[in-house]
């Protein structure tokens, strides 16, 4: 049996672009079934990743001690870390993590804190101008063959109680 392939996907961003990363979860889910997926989101954020099924463990950056989130990230042993949207915050949490594919996903001007990335995939090649798509074919080649259909947006909510 193969050994399932150890992803974790940052971003520490608002809600509106957490929710914009659950297809590329999906994705990886359908073309890496085995895949234990994590996820380091801000608080709150973090809180509409809950209930996905396709995520493992949420780390959460503003509410866990640094110290801490370094050392269970490292432990963890990564195969790949996508850090969609880096900063140098979480720039540095890839360079501790001995991760050996660090992918560096959406940028707007190059800063010196990319050269931590070693694959760093053209984000603007593709021809996807929708931006939950867009993650999943710029891994084209990395994580994924031909990407011909995409995974619509995920996201559940907790029950409501009422008393």
């Amino acid at each position: 049996m193969q050994k399932p392939l150890k992803i974790l996907v940052i971003m520490t961003k608002k809600i509106g672009d957490t929710l914009i990363c659950t297809p590329l979860l999906s994705a990886i889910k359908k073309e890496h079934s085995n895949a234990e997926i994590d996820f380091l989101a801000k608080y709150p954020a973090s809180e509409i990743l809950e209930r996905n099924p396709d995520i493992n463990k949420i780390y959460i950056i503003n509410k866990t001690p640094w110290l801490k989130l370094i050392s269970e990230i490292r432990k963890k042993k990564y195969d790949f870390i996508i850090d969609l949207y880096p900063t140098e915050k979480t720039a540095l949490i890839c360079a501790l993590s001995k991760c050996k594919n660090r992918i560096r996903g959406y940028f707007l001007k190059p800063k010196l804190y990319h050269s931590i990335y070693n694959i760093q995939p053209d984000y603007y090649a593709t021809n996807q101008t929708y931006a939950p798509n867009r993650h999943i074919k710029f891994l084209e080649g990395i994580l994924f063959k031909e990407v011909k259909t995409f995974p619509k947006m995920t996201l559940i909510l907790p029950p409501i109680y009422t008393i």
